[in-house]
């Protein structure tokens, strides 16, 4: 009798253990209610309490004295408990109340209140003088004797907060490769955020990439290595050199991350008809997978190579010494990585409208194995890109300037 008592009481402790253990955000909020019986915590949610000049909304990292973005963990909701800190940040400007601070504590009070210190305040009147404006900083080298360089924002104190990471050809003024993370909570990422205008920099002093991508400079670009038949067939008005985010806005939870991604180092001449169709197809399954398998992705992009047409080497503008500058890749690549189950595959892109699929660049790169690929698809049309997936194994064989990562299965 004593022994069924005592395993009875065993199974209830660690049945409610189990449950303390398992409790969800949503349970855990339940938990927290005032005199009322209404939740006592705040929320914000990015589709309708951020504004064009939204603050970062920051809680304490993994490493400490370090902050790093508070995310949606319910559709696009972030929840805070009550008493919970958190730190506003406006790197560029200050608050539109405190025009002389850049960053402030608040906490969660309740009711949907934050405590400023001084007063108790909405989410909404707590503005930034203008978007946060974001950097691009040189941390050292990366493939050899490129420029490494990180994209985040200063928040003063608790110092600079990365985004996402560009090797860059300073001599080509083009990108080697590019390095960010996509979150299972781009689910709730903010949708309509009005695009900013693509900034130099300092990296170039020598070229304008903004008259660099006029179709009108694209056409005397040609035209200096092309006949005038083979320069019209590949600049149309349906058709042209786009900017191609190696980075896209997409991939980034808040307006402020997305508007980071608009530096021109980050962006590699690639035509429309594949930067709309099969390139931007796969970003697309990229951000379901994470959202679906509830995985953090790792995803590597990079270009290949320079886009010859009969024989000619194609670039998309030249320095004011004359020199020819930013080649048109001939591929471009992603690696997408998930680094905790060490499962990875590699995808090439073949950046040309005209392309054979028989006898193209891409085809020999790799044995193609996108038929194991479930989660993504391609249009077979070589105008809307010419797609081949690959075993980071054998990806790394030909493609040299990608940092290594950890032997993977195929992520399928």
């Amino acid at each position: 009798m004593l022994n069924t008592s005592r395993s009875k009481l065993l199974l209830l402790l660690l049945f409610t253990l189990h449950c303390k253990s398992g409790l969800s955000t949503s349970a855990k909020q339940q938990t927290q209610k005032d005199s009322t019986g209404e939740w006592a915590g705040c929320n914000i949610t990015t589709n309708k309490d951020l504004t064009r000049r939204q603050p970062l909304v920051l809680i304490p990292g993994k490493v400490s004295g370090e902050y790093e973005f508070a995310y949606p963990d319910s559709g696009n909701t972030i929840h805070f408990d009550k008493h919970d800190q958190l730190v506003l940040a406006c790197p560029g400007s200050g608050f539109e109340e405190k025009k002389t601070e850049s960053t402030q504590e608040i906490s969660c009070s309740d009711r949907g209140d934050f405590d400023s210190g001084a007063s108790k305040k909405k989410f909404g009147e707590l503005d930034c003088v203008r978007l946060p404006e974001s950097q691009l900083k040189k941390v050292g080298t990366c493939a050899g004797e490129k420029s490494h360089f990180k994209v985040g924002f200063d928040v003063g104190a608790t110092g600079f907060l990365p985004i996402m990471d560009l090797c860059f050809d300073e001599n080509d003024h083009i990108p080697v490769y590019t390095k960010h993370t996509i979150t299972p909570n781009i689910k709730g990422s903010q949708k309509g955020f009005d695009r900013v205008s693509f900034r130099e920099g300092t990296l170039f002093s020598d070229v304008s990439p903004s008259q660099a991508y006029k179709t009108t400079n694209q056409r005397t670009m040609l035209l200096r290595t092309l006949s005038n038949k083979e320069a019209q067939k590949y600049i149309q008005t349906r058709n042209f050199l786009a900017k191609g985010h190696c980075v896209p806005k997409a991939d980034f939870v808040f307006g402020a991350q997305q508007s980071a991604t608009f530096y021109y180092a980050n962006t590699a001449p690639q035509w429309q008809s594949f930067n709309g169709g099969n390139w931007q197809t796969l970003e697309a399954a990229i951000r379901r997978l994470a959202v679906d398998q509830k995985v953090n992705l790792t995803v590597y992009t990079g270009v290949h190579g320079q886009l010859k047409v009969a024989g000619n080497p194609l670039y998309l503008t030249a320095t004011t010494s004359g020199r020819n500058t930013i080649p048109v890749p001939q591929l471009f690549w992603k690696v997408v990585h998930d680094d905790q189950q060490r499962r990875a595959v590699a995808f090439i892109g073949v950046n040309d409208p005209f392309a054979n699929r028989n006898d193209n660049p891409g085809s020999s790169l790799c044995r193609d194995v996108c038929k194991q690929i479930s989660w993504v698809s391609f249009d077979e049309e070589p105008e809307k890109g010419l797609m081949y997936c690959c075993d980071v194994t054998d990806f790394f064989k030909k493609i040299k300037t990608m940092p290594k990562i950890v032997g993977s299965n195929l992520l399928n």
